[in-house]
């Protein structure tokens, strides 16, 4: 984990200040970074599997980035996610200026909705707030149920797509095990032992269905006067449907 922050003796606002420079967090792969201040340019540039925090960024912020979550809690450059194809990012955008400041050909921006990335961003900005002692952490959590819906999540479309094929892959594998745990046999029986028997009005006796049944003719193999036509012998025509 990395945490950058001003001194406790710094009398400048750390969010309007750069604190780090160009290209931090370049092809980062793991860990976590917090950082309270402002980033320069390409902030994360193909960051691969780091979780980060910065109080804003300067362009081509999340460039080709493939995977990780990075968590920006102030003003963003242009051209934000140009190439992106994977992970995930929040961007703080209480004036909805930040659509016209991202590069929108591969990903799609989505408010919080799902409940699983709304503890995943405030867990992280909580974190934040904790290890640096950032005030903007702390104003956006006082109010979160308005905070929430002023950030904007950025969200590349076939990562997208292959996480929802990961998950309905997984819920198939699930179902599966368990018809596959399930006697078929066992289960047929208890539904035909839910079954009612049907009870005559008027407390009428059950009607023997066999016995009302039509006798079927059976077809004699020999006969004790046999027709014989041309060393054939004549047996009674059966009548058989057409098929």
């Amino acid at each position: 984990t990395i945490v950058v922050a001003p001194p406790p003796s710094a009398t400048f606002a750390a969010e309007h200040a750069v604190l780090i420079g160009n290209v931090a967090l370049y092809g980062a792969t793991a860990g976590k970074a917090f950082f309270r201040g402002l980033a320069a340019e390409r902030f994360a540039v193909r960051n691969s599997g780091a979780a980060a925090v910065v109080e804003g960024i300067g362009d081509h912020g999340c460039e080709y980035m493939t995977g990780g979550v990075v968590v920006v809690l102030g003003p963003t450059g242009r051209n934000f996610a140009a190439g992106m194809s994977g992970g995930v990012a929040f961007v703080f955008d209480p004036l909805l200026e930040f659509p016209g400041k991202c590069n929108l050909e591969l990903v799609d921006l989505y408010p919080i909705e799902d409940e699983e990335d709304e503890d995943l961003l405030h867990s992280l900005i909580a974190e934040h707030g904790e290890r640096t002692g950032s005030t903007v952490a702390k104003a956006l959590l006082q109010d979160w149920f308005t905070t929430k819906k002023q950030f904007v999540k950025v969200f590349p479309r076939d990562y997208k797509r292959v996480l929802e094929s990961q998950k309905t892959a997984s819920a198939n594998e699930i179902e599966e095990e368990v018809l596959g745990e399930t006697d078929a046999f066992e289960k047929l029986k208890a539904i035909s032992s839910l079954a009612t028997p049907v009870t005559p009005a008027n407390n009428a006796s059950p009607k023997n269905v066999t016995k009302d049944l039509p006798l079927k003719k059976v077809r004699p193999t020999r006969s004790a006067a046999p027709t014989k036509l041309k060393g054939f012998v004549a047996y009674e025509r059966e009548t058989l449907g057409y098929r």
